[in-house]
This record gives C-alpha cells, sequence and structure tokens, in this order.
C-alpha cells in the first residue's frame, strides 16, 4: 500500500466517536500541560543565558513571522479536516497550494531582512529573515498531513508533534544560549521545533502527494 492511498489517509474516522472524544480531551489536557511545562522550564533557563537586546533583536523579525502565520497556508489544513470528501487529487492540489503559500511567505520574510534592518538600525535582521523565513515554509509543508491526522481522530500522534517538536526546540535554544550565541538561540528554537515538528508528522502521515498535475487537474475542475 503507497502512501498516496487515500482509503488510508484520506477517509476520515466515525466510528466511536464518544468514546474518542473523551480519550482525546484527555490526550489534550496532557500535551497542554507538557508543553506548558517544557515551556515555562526552557524561558527560565533562557532568560539567564540571553541578554535582553538579544531578545530584542529576535522579536524584530520574530512579529513579522507571526504576522504570517495568519496566511502562511491559506487555512488548507481546517478545510482538510471539514471536506466532505478527499480525493487524491484534490488533496494534493492543496499540499501543493499550501507548499507555494509558504514559499511565497519565506521569500518575502527574507527579503524584508535589508528593509528591517534599515527601519530598525539592526543590520544582523539581514541574517536572522532568511531563517525565520525557513521556518515559516517548513510549518506551511505540514499544513495538509496535520490535518489528516486531525481528520482521521489521531491527536496522539498530533500531541507527539507538538511535544516532540517543543522538546527539540528547547533543547536547541538552551545549547546555543550555552554557546553564547545569543538572539540565534531563539531563531534555533524555532528551527528545530518546526524540523522536528514535521519529521514526525510525515512519519505519522506517510500520505505522499501526487505531482503538480494534481492542482492542473483540480483547478480545471471548478473552472
Amino acid at each position: 500500500m503507497t502512501g498516496r492511498d487515500p482509503s488510508k489517509h484520506l477517509a476520515s474516522t466515525e466510528t466511536d466517536v464518544g468514546g474518542r472524544s473523551a480519550r482525546l480531551g484527555a490526550v489534550a489536557i496532557v500535551s497542554t500541560v507538557v508543553q506548558m511545562t517544557i515551556g515555562i522550564s526552557t524561558s527560565l533557563v533562557l532568560v539567564r543565558l540571553i541578554e535582553p537586546e538579544d531578545y530584542g533583536i529576535y522579536w524584530m523579525g520574530a512579529a513579522v513571522l507571526l504576522l504570517s502565520v495568519a496566511v502562511r497556508d491559506l487555512g488548507i489544513g481546517v478545510a482538510v479536516v471539514n471536506a466532505d470528501e478527499l480525493t487524491t487529487d484534490r488533496t494534493s492540489g492543496m499540499f501543493w497550494t499550501a507548499a507555494g503559500a509558504s514559499l511565497t511567505v519565506a521569500a518575502l520574510l527574507a527579503a524584508l531582512g535589508p528593509v528591517l534592518a534599515v527601519v530598525y538600525g539592526e543590520p544582523l535582521l539581514v541574517q536572522l529573515m532568511p531563517v525565520l523565513g525557513g521556518v515559516a515554509l517548513l510549518n506551511g509543508l505540514g499544513a495538509v498531513h496535520d490535518g489528516l491526522l486531525k481528520r482521521r481522530l489521531r491527536f496522539v500522534s498530533v500531541a507527539c508533534r507538538d511535544v516532540g517538536g517543543m522538546l527539540a526546540g528547547s533543547i536547541a535554544a538552551i545549547a546555543t544560549a550555552a554557546a553564547d550565541y545569543g538572539f540565534w538561540a531563539l531563531a534555533a528554537q524555532q528551527a528545530a521545533l518546526a524540523s522536528v515538528g514535521l519529521v514526525i508528522l510525515l512519519a505519522a502521515c506517510p500520505w505522499v502527494p501526487a505531482g503538480l498535475g494534481a492542482l492542473r487537474r483540480t483547478l480545471a475542475s471548478h473552472a
């Protein structure tokens, strides 16, 4: 059975919804508590390792990254969850649309580096913004796979992605900060979170999109 098999990855899970809802609620609570614990613990360590000015440099760029989240994948992950029916072509079309949107956002963030460097008078933003653009791209590439997992009520896998990514980000941040790389520790945190989170997501949902022809066929069917 291949990763493109719609019967395995694209079908929704409808059986025993009531029973599973209770278990999934417990998973969500545990995941949230674990993430909060990791986040707070990491922040307490980083605040002793990173200078306030380094936080300032990072957030000059990261503020734009947060704004990009709203348009990163065009809400395609939600569309995957709520779709009445998914075919390989339709899902692949959504994947390539999300990938294109994420790549565009990544390129724009990288291009903003010199602009923000002039606005804030901080030349290091020229180096930081392409890294944050890469983070946005990685996050967007997992939108459809995230939606497929949630569609099949596989929230344990989603929780593993969230916790695993956050733990990897915390380790990367603390290690980089301990090596005295300043604001790069915060960038490393986001890069590790996105990278490891995407790897876990793809391992949990090894669906493989069809080629770009699927996007053309999907657009033609709605023309």
